[in-house]
């Protein structure tokens, strides 16, 4: 029998975690100066430029992405790093040992272009049999050094350096003392990338990363649209789509539409913002240009409750200075009117700077009409990441024939979902019952369905709106009549 009290376990390894349920996080795929081609949390710029290395002047809009992502109150980042189809990593010729005869070869870490800064030196080490690698930059210096160690000692020291591996590059022992020698033919083959790296990446960042935001920051494409569509889709995502800059009304508006004509209803994981933010540049009294959907995901990160309407008061860059002109006149309330019939969410300045001024959906709005506000394709997004953990708990769970695994997964279901209703609003109702239902019931979990391993549910919700339009009726009234 337990006692009272407190208890507290040390173990040796770090238990499981469950799959990430907020939809907080933002997914990029982009060109970067350096860095793993597999997917990997970044919660900051000071870790993303540790990782995936310092601004590209000729392929900038990764990188600057992520920063106003970052500048916006975003707080965590999944990046998949795009290359071509030919990268190559940076390396050394063979270092030879005291025979002359080929020992070690050192290699930059990730492909690239950015390894040919690299230089390695071979300095004596504690004794006469062991030998210290040091890598510089030809800018920064000494970046790192091993410890003292044989031929064998070094190239397993590789895992514990950032920058480059040591590799054996023959049958010679202990390599010969050498000045810093150049890595050469680094290359990062951008030029090259076409739809399948692409692709490649974007299928990188998986399902159990959890849901969030998608894009591929910059990427205007009607191939690159179908892409981040299906994925958000399939990931339980929502895909951010960026248009080209400097784009007019025509061009948006076709653009949103050229999402639906193939989607089936895919559409409605996307949504598609405008025009281009204006953010500070990297030197002072300098600008840069950045497709805003860096600047929406950062807002709806910072934004607990998945059905507020990331917009208006609620969608006040903190970053964005300016806006890039929507073609070359500007909009009226007709055009903008007619950009947010097709789906368009529309930046302006206003008031006290840039804010958000649309929250729609790409929805078909002619077929699926309640799922063309933003919030609520967001409201699901999360629920049903929630719900999947709920389910999981009952994988295996005994189905026994007075209900009670049927009201156990009922109540469990309906303690997740009670939340969004209250305190939170995001569910319209005077009371839970017509916010929500969960059934667990007989009409769900038939005979049938339970002879054949089935445990089921069906959950019913009824989204709160938002007011996209505010109304207000002004009327001036004779002073001989009564208010």
């Amino acid at each position: 029998m337990a006692r009272p009290g407190t208890v507290i376990n040390v173990l040796d390894t770090t238990p499981p975690r469950s799959a990430p349920v907020g939809v907080d996080a933002w997914f990029i795929t982009g060109f970067f100066e350096k860095g793993p081609t597999a997917a990997q949390q970044v919660r900051g710029m000071t870790e993303l430029e540790e990782i995936y290395g310092l601004r590209q002047g000729a392929n900038p809009v990764a990188y600057d992405s992520a920063e106003a992502f970052f500048r916006e109150g975003g707080s965590h980042m999944y990046v998949s790093r795009v290359v071509g189809p030919a990268p190559v990593k940076a390396s050394t010729a063979n270092m030879l040992d005291g025979s002359a005869v080929a020992s070690i070869k050192v290699v930059a870490k990730t492909a690239g272009a950015w390894g040919n800064l690299l230089n390695a030196e071979v300095i004596a080490g504690g004794t006469g049999t062991e030998r210290i690698i040091i890598i510089t930059h030809d800018t920064y210096g000494e970046l790192e050094r091993t410890l003292s160690g044989d031929k064998a000692g070094l190239i397993a020291q590789s895992a514990g350096l950032k920058n480059a591996d040591i590799v054996s590059a023959g049958a010679g022992t202990l390599p010969a003392v050498v000045a810093p020698v150049s890595m050469t033919a680094g290359a990062d083959d951008f030029t090259n990338a076409t739809e399948v790296q692409w692709t490649a990446a974007l299928d990188l960042l998986t399902s159990d990363l959890g849901p969030g935001q998608v894009s591929a920051p910059g990427r205007t494409t009607s191939q690159a649209h179908t892409a981040l569509l299906a994925h958000a889709e399939r990931c339980n995502r929502i895909a951010l789509l960026d248009v080209a800059q400097g784009a007019d009304k025509a061009a948006l508006r076709a653009a949103a539409t050229a999402t639906r004509v193939p989607s089936g209803g895919v559409s409605r994981y996307g949504a598609m913002f405008a025009p281009w933010a204006i953010i500070p540049g990297v030197a002072p009294n300098t600008l840069r240009t950045i497709p805003y959907s860096a600047i929406e995901a950062g807002m709806m990160a910072r934004t607990l409750n998945p059905n507020q309407a990331v917009a208006g008061v609620n969608g006040r860059s903190r970053f964005a200075v300016a806006l890039v002109p929507v073609g070359t006149a500007p909009l009226t309330d007709q055009d903008r009117e007619d950009l947010n019939y097709d789906g368009v969410s529309i930046a302006r300045i206003m008031y006290d700077g840039v804010r958000t001024y649309g929250y729609r959906s790409l929805a078909d709005r002619s077929q699926y009409a309640q799922w063309v506000q933003l919030t609520g394709v967001r409201l699901f997004m999360e629920i049903k990441a929630k719900c999947e953990q709920v389910l999981e708990r009952h994988v295996f769970a005994q189905m026994d024939g007075r209900g009670f695994e049927f009201s156990s997964l009922n109540g469990d279901l309906k303690g997740e979902i009670a939340p969004y209703w209250n305190p939170m609003d995001a569910l319209y109702g005077a009371t839970s019952e017509e916010a929500f239902h969960v059934d667990t019931g007989s009409a769900v979990n038939t005979p049938e369905s339970i002879a054949n391993g089935q445990l089921k549910a069906r959950v019913s919700l009824r989204v709160s709106p938002f007011a996209e339009e505010v109304i207000l009726d002004l009327v001036n009234q004779r002073i001989t009549e009564a208010l």
